[in-house]
């Protein structure tokens, strides 16, 4: 066996020594190899021998024959790396071809790993070269020899594994575009949808399914926490609906902290739980006026002074009127007419008075203490009756109401002048405009002012044009001998709510509708009452309810998809209801018995409840603050004594604050000074809250 192996060896190489590459194109390696007429030994192929299997080396010469190893055994190996046809190719080495790319087809970079090689260089001290074969035979006798030897790389590896790196870095390029695809197209069970198409579904889920959607699978987590999402969520919390989503980063982390404050916020309401502010002007003599926007409040008092405060901030500022001069009473034989606040009001940019002696001041939030534009107004009536401001990011606008007579200013850059001027036939009791929730969105917007009459409603739509009388006038209500007591609104969905008296012979009858802009029509009439209804509110409520007070010491709730009648009565006030407002779970209103009362209306009880002598002319509240005005109704005192100039305190009115997010912990006191007790004290004597029973 040894003597047919090392002639086939010596034909084949005495071959290549002859036909070194000399060969004219067109002949094949396999011409090449067929020259050499050697027949291969069929039994030799059965047994599996190492010539002939892919994992067998190079065959070397018996232990008397000498090793020669020169450059065309090289050339041998490069003609068998070639890519060539098997059918010219002599027998054994189409068989050697193969498998060798069977094993780097398949088997790949793990092949490298369990492939052996056939020559075994150990002994590198002594340089000498011990021959190693691989037996696949269990019957040979050598099996086994020279396991302990370290190897070496063979020839004939070198173009396998470059084969195999390439199929490796194959194999990862794969792995990486599976990897992108798994992310950027999205498995919704049986199918694959584009991940923008993904983010749209998942848009109207709410955060509980969103968190559920993300323990599917490593694809949906990576949607279910994209930043659109929880920017989307946040927004719909009512959080930060001015920012977008790429000013922050980590939304879902930002949603989880104003959960836990909306959380926190809900209990302290519920418990009374909250730092109160008292906000005092000792000179200014006697509340008159209150309003507020955001974290800025303004009151107006008896001296003609307005004071400003940054619940926040803490910041204070006094501004002063234009005009402090008296005016003669042509009525009386001596004496004259005091001056004094009628209407504040206050937004991001300005801050306007009314004042009794009929004229108006505008001052800038930011720029001094004197006002910035000032008008009288006209007609025999002059003190104003209203004043309500519409802010856009350009201009404010301002409604001021005297008599039958309605002026609308427009400010911009400090500078102010009349924009409309319209009169009806008879007085004009109120003015709103419908405020939009967004300041960026007003821009596209019109000014849409809500006028109500003695027995009619209009709706004006003002243009911010230069055009003076550039207006629309709409008449939503007209009902004769009905006059009109209260009225709102609110501009998504555009709807104006009345509160009107019908007065039908001996029989009154005291209805609220609720009339709709879009459609020029009444969309629902709300029943009800028994008294004459004196406050509603539909602009701060939310969708498709409204809120009602009415002379009859009762407030209702009632939603305009259900019936007619109130799906919700509280009964706790003493006096004639001036003030209400509702949010999504509770209710605040004010009576002219000076209590303040705040509803659940999961339970249709009473939370608790605050009270002053004077009665409750404002009342709003936000998320965390709760604002409160008790003003007078006197509002100058004479003393019988000259020298008792002063006026005491249970004749000023008050105006309180409360917040419910303020940190009340005690810092910066000895711990001897402090109790165990490190909470503060709460209010929670309401047994009926024990008991969670839902009246829904």
């Amino acid at each position: 066996m040894e003597d047919d192996l090392v002639k086939f060896r010596r034909k084949w190489l005495n071959e290549l020594q002859d036909n070194p590459d000399t060969s004219s194109d067109k002949d094949t390696v396999g011409d090449k190899l067929q020259r050499s007429n050697v027949v291969p030994d069929q039994a030799n192929l059965e047994k599996g021998d190492d010539r002939f299997h892919d994992d067998a080396g190079p065959v070397l010469p018996a232990q008397d024959q000498p090793f020669e190893y020169n450059a065309n055994q090289l050339q041998a190996q490069q003609i068998l790396d070639q890519q060539v046809d098997l059918s010219a190719t002599y027998y054994p080495f189409r068989i050697l071809t193969t498998l060798l790319s069977r094993a780097a087809t398949e088997e790949g970079p793990k092949r490298v790993k369990r492939r052996r090689s056939g020559v075994d260089l150990s002994d590198k001290k002594t340089g000498s070269v011990t021959p190693k074969r691989t037996y696949f035979s269990a019957n040979d006798e050598t099996r086994g020899e020279g396991n302990n030897l370290p190897k070496k790389t063979k020839k004939e590896d070198v173009a396998p594994r470059e084969l195999q790196e390439k199929k490796e870095g194959k194999d990862y390029l794969d792995l990486f575009i599976a990897d992108l695809d798994e992310i950027n197209e999205i498995p919704f069970f049986d199918i694959s949808v584009p991940r923008e198409v993904a983010v749209k579904i998942f848009w109207h889920l709410d955060v509980v399914d969103l968190c559920r959607c993300a323990q599917v699978s490593k694809s949906w987590c990576s949607l279910a926490e994209d930043e659109l999402l929880w920017c989307h969520i946040c927004h719909k919390l009512g959080f930060e609906k001015d920012t977008l989503t790429i000013q922050y980063n980590n939304w879902k982390s930002r949603v989880r902290q104003y959960s836990v404050i909306k959380h926190t916020l809900e209990h302290n309401w519920k418990n009374r739980t909250g730092k109160l502010h008292n906000l005092h002007h000792a000179k200014g003599g006697v509340l008159c006026s209150v309003h507020s926007h955001r974290s800025t409040i303004v009151a107006g008092y008896s001296n003609c002074e307005t004071k400003m405060w940054d619940v926040l901030s803490g910041e204070t500022c006094i501004f002063q009127p234009s005009s402090t001069a008296l005016i003669i009473d042509e009525s009386e034989e001596e004496g004259t007419i005091s001056n004094e606040v009628l209407h504040v009001a206050t937004c991001d940019k300005v801050t306007a008075a009314t004042y009794s002696h009929g004229f108006v001041d505008v001052w800038s939030n930011e720029e001094g203490t004197e006002p910035k534009y000032t008008f009288t107004c006209e007609g025999s009536a002059r003190q104003p009756s209203s004043l309500q401001l519409w802010e856009n990011q350009n201009k404010v606008f301002l409604a001021i109401s005297n008599g039958p007579f309605v002026q609308v200013h427009t400010v911009c850059n400090s500078e102010g002048h009349l924009k409309n001027k319209v009169a009806f036939d008879s007085t004009v009791k109120k003015t709103t405009w419908l405020q939009p929730t967004d300041l960026a969105a007003s821009n596209s917007l019109t000014a849409t002012l809500a006028i109500a009459t003695n027995y009619t409603v209009n709706v004006m739509a003002v243009y911010d044009r230069e055009i003076a009388s550039s207006f629309d006038m709409l008449e939503l209500h007209n009902i004769i001998d009905a006059p009109v007591t209260s009225i709102d609104a609110r501009l998504d969905p555009s709807e104006v709510v009345v509160g009107f008296t019908l007065n039908t012979g001996p029989a009154q009858y005291f209805r609220v509708n609720v009339y709709d802009i879009m459609t020029k029509s009444i969309s629902s009439t709300l029943m009800g009452h028994t008294a004459c209804v004196l406050c509603v509110n539909v602009a701060e409520s939310p969708p498709c309810q409204v809120v009602t007070g009415s002379r009859d010491r009762k407030v209702r709730v009632y939603d305009t998809r259900a019936a007619q009648y109130a799906m919700m009565t509280l009964i706790g006030h003493s006096a004639a209801v001036t003030t209400v407002q509702m949010d999504e779970w509770k209710v605040v209103s004010g009576d002219e018995a000076g209590f303040v009362s705040v509803w659940d209306q999961r339970m249709a009880s009473k939370l608790w409840e605050m009270n002053n002598r004077h009665p409750v002319r404002y009342c709003h509240f936000d998320d965390r603050e709760l604002v409160v005005a008790h003003v007078p109704y006197v509002k100058h005192h004479y003393n019988m004594f000259d020298y008792d100039t002063g006026l005491h305190q249970r004749h000023r009115g008050s105006l309180h604050v409360y917040d419910f997010l303020a940190n009340q912990m005690t810092q910066g006191v000895p711990e001897i000074c402090l109790s165990s007790y490190d909470e503060p004290q709460g209010y929670n004597y309401n047994i009926t809250l024990a008991v969670p029973y839902d009246q829904v």
